[in-house]
């Protein structure tokens, strides 16, 4: 107890927190696995740079240690560093190959490393994609079938493989429904919703994409990506009235990433412009370009061109 001794009072003085107390584990067992890697495990989601060099510690020490390449995986992760996350998580996954945890962190890694490959090399992209397909089966399979985080994975690999619509719905709608049951693994449900109003776009289910949409307004009202769908799909059909209001609302939210509002100016120049503003949609693509520098979409400068190639001839005004 601190009260003890001045030597002792000191020591506490030095563990007020966890990660002094592990630090001075450290200074004492430098070569300590479990120290090292709970050390490391305070800074996975604060600092994860900084948490890498102890697990490598950890791993050097003993490279079967399955726990330092589970949690190095996760600090790759949150550095958007998908090829050595998908390297740590395989890794940490030959030692605990009944780990559901392991297997959908790596399925969520491929996920996100395939969606970077997409416009540059689809085969590839592929292969990651039903690789993460297999790890989620298997978990969904042989771990856990009611976890949400799960399904809703399982959920999204299927659409990005252009999978049957129906089954990848069902996946999700059951992610909804075990998160509904659950106090763990909770996902969040906006996110979800959004995903079935996506998958229920691409089927022409149009009815069925809003309704999914609008449920996940309801769940997160600022949410910048449903906001842009409900925007986008009644455009599609031609609700001009209800698009506009909802790029209105996507507008008011606090878009500190210059590429949201250039995606947002794209649709809703795309919108004036079905209306026959042309002149309001130059100046919507013109911005939109000016805030994606310098790889602006090529769609966004054809729009463009197709306006100023217009407004030569019919002198727009």
């Amino acid at each position: 107890f601190c009260w003890m001794s001045i030597k002792t009072i000191h020591r506490c003085t030095e563990w007020s927190t966890e990660a002094q107390l592990f630090a001075s584990a450290l200074s004492v067992c430098p070569r300590s696995l479990k120290v090292l890697n709970n050390y490391a495990q305070l800074f996975l989601e604060t600092d994860p740079r900084h948490a890498i060099p102890f697990l490598d510690k950890a791993i050097a020490l003993h490279d079967e240690y399955p726990s330092a390449h589970f949690n190095k995986g996760i600090a790759h992760n949150n550095l958007g560093e998908t090829v050595e996350a998908i390297q740590s998580f395989t890794k940490s996954l030959e030692q605990n190959p009944n780990d559901g945890r392991i297997r959908l962190l790596l399925g969520g890694a491929l996920l996100s490393h395939a969606k970077s490959l997409l416009n540059d090399n689809q085969v590839e992209a592929e292969e990651h994609l039903l690789q993460a397909l297999k790890h989620v089966n298997d978990s969904i399979e042989n771990v856990d079938a009611k976890n949400p985080r799960t399904l809703h994975l399982r959920c999204e690999i299927g659409n990005a493989l252009s999978y049957d619509g129906k089954d990848s719905i069902r996946y999700c709608v059951s992610a909804l429904d075990a998160n509904r049951k659950t106090a763990s693994n909770n996902i969040d449900e906006d996110v979800t919703l959004n995903l079935l109003g996506i998958i229920s776009k691409q089927m022409l289910e149009f009815d069925a994409a809003i309704e999914y949409f609008s449920q996940g307004l309801k769940a997160n009202p600022e949410s910048y990506d449903i906001l842009i769908n409900l925007a986008s799909i009644h455009s599609d059909t031609g609700n001009y009235k209800e698009a506009k209001g909802y790029f209105e609302q996507a507008e008011k939210l606090d878009l500190a990433d210059p590429s949201l509002r250039a995606y947002l100016l794209a649709n809703k120049g795309w919108l004036v412009e079905k209306q026959g503003m042309r002149l309001d949609a130059r100046k919507m693509y013109a911005e939109a370009i000016d805030l994606s520098q310098p790889n602006p979409h090529p769609q966004i400068v054809t729009n463009l061109r197709n306006i100023e190639r217009y407004c030569e001839v019919n002198h727009c005004e």
